[in-house]
């Protein structure tokens, strides 16, 4: 810095000589701030390069030799991963059941069920038709819930 830069033009403040005075001691501090330098040779955490080499190496070494340790065979590797590909299969299967769960309505899954039971399971039809004390409305229901040849279309 030149001298003309460190000299500051006063002259507009002359009304108040308290500001002029703060003025100037506030730059005759700050250039006293600006011309020492800091030493933060304190921070420095390895001050020699071959000092900075030797850690990285220390690192390095002690990052190999666990690898080394660590091999892993083929089926260990695979069930490190077996949880992992697991959480995914059910994230996955979850992500494609909910939105099925929405676009039924209970009625119709109520039906179905049942439905499905019905045709499904001959004994459950017969044994509730039994504990209801009823009887078959007419005979191609029975012969549809006992199956086989009997499904009531004649040959």
């Amino acid at each position: 810095m030149s001298d003309d830069e460190k000299k500051v033009d006063l002259s507009a403040l002359e009304p108040f000589p308290e500001a002029a005075r703060f003025e100037q001691a506030v730059s005759a501090i700050t250039a006293r701030v600006l011309e020492k330098k800091v030493d933060l040779s304190a921070l420095e955490p390895f001050p020699s390069p071959a000092r900075f080499e030797q850690a990285v190496g220390a690192i390095a070494a002690r990052a190999m030799a666990a690898r080394r340790r660590k091999r892993e065979t083929v089926s260990e590797q695979l069930s490190a991963w077996a949880r992992p590909a697991l959480a995914l299969a059910a994230g996955v299967a979850l992500i494609a059941w909910v939105p099925s769960l929405w676009s039924r309505s209970p009625s119709s899954t109520a039906v179905s069920s049942s439905a499905s039971q019905q045709s499904a399971d001959p004994a459950a039809t017969l044994m509730g038709w039994a504990a209801k004390d009823a009887l078959p409305t007419d005979t191609t229901e029975v012969l549809t819930t006992l199956g086989g040849s009997h499904g009531g279309t004649a040959r």
